[in-house]
């Protein structure tokens, strides 16, 4: 019964930062994450690589990277033939030419499909993990074998999982599941300032990994915002700046390499009331309507 907002982020691997994010309603045509993610190819730049699931492998969307100059790192789509077979004792690799697919209005205009190359050569990898029987099929255009090894892109691709666990450090560790606005231009400026407040609690994390000569990603998250709580609640002067940085490297973060965390929630309702399901302002016409009713007044007198 609550209003959802999709928002569609694209953050940085090596420091977490959201480097830009677009917000849309749930449902429509044109509001999917595909289109909110074509809408925003023009922030990359030639060089870079775009690590994705398997829901931005599409033709379309590795074509127009590819004009750009822009790579492209994601797991195979379901509707996408996979050429390996048999078992996967480490890793597999194999080139692939895909055709152009036949024109289709809802997927694209007629100056898209026109503009689009006859083919594209794919560079799948197939690998299984460490302690895991699950096999991950890749698809990448970064075909050159000799600058970028089949290892590398794998595990370039298992990195994946962090961006997983900074979108649960908005949601859960700074407490924006649940939006507190009710109009769209507020919830638009709730998102803005949530952002500004991510991306500066990641920027100390850079910041006092470059002092203490360790990774952004070993900074724990929880205490860099902690410390900044406490020099907005305490601390006065700028001399103070050293002591978020000690307090920010205080607590390091484990290094847990092949965790296997499946998509289950944790968090449970323990409240002893039952759950609205129904619009509120109709079900108190409802119950407007019943205490009216004189047959359920005699009904309910004891």
């Amino acid at each position: 019964g609550y209003p959802q907002v999709r928002v569609l982020v694209t953050t940085s691997l090596a420091t977490g930062c959201i480097v830009n994010y677009d917000t849309a309603p749930l449902t429509g045509k044109g509001k999917g994450e595909r289109s909110l993610f074509r809408d925003n190819h023009r922030i990359f730049k030639s060089g870079d690589i775009v690590v994705g699931d398997s829901n931005f492998e599409t033709f379309l969307d590795l074509a127009l990277l590819f004009d750009r100059g822009v790579c492209i790192v994601c797991c195979i789509n379901g509707t996408r033939n996979n050429p390996f077979e048999g078992v996967c004792q480490t890793l597999d690799e194999s080139w692939v030419t895909i055709g152009k697919p036949k024109f289709d209005s809802a997927r694209f205009t007629r100056q898209q499909w026109e503009a689009l190359p006859s083919s594209i050569e794919y560079r799948m990898i197939r690998y299984r993990v460490t302690g895991r029987k699950d096999k991950i099929t890749i698809v990448t255009t970064l075909t050159d074998s000799s600058r970028h090894s089949s290892e590398a892109i794998a595990s370039l691709y298992g990195l994946r999982w962090d961006i997983e666990l900074d979108i649960c450090c908005v949601k859960s560790t700074m407490g924006k599941c649940d939006l507190r606005s009710q109009t769209p231009d507020n919830i638009d400026r709730e998102i803005a300032a949530s952002v500004l407040a991510y991306n500066l609690v990641r920027a100390l994390m850079s910041d006092a990994a470059a002092i203490a000569m360790a990774h952004p990603r070993e900074i724990s998250f929880s205490r860099s915002r902690d410390a900044w709580i406490s020099f907005g609640d305490e601390l006065e002067t700028t001399d103070d700046l050293m002591w978020i940085i000690l307090s920010a490297t205080s607590r390091m973060v484990r290094d847990r390499p092949g965790r296997d965390e499946p998509r289950q929630l944790k968090r449970r309702n323990l409240t002893k009331y039952p759950k609205l399901r129904t619009p509120r302002p109709s079900k108190a016409k409802r119950i407007v309507a019943a205490s009216d009713n004189p047959r359920q007044k005699s009904a309910n007198i004891p």
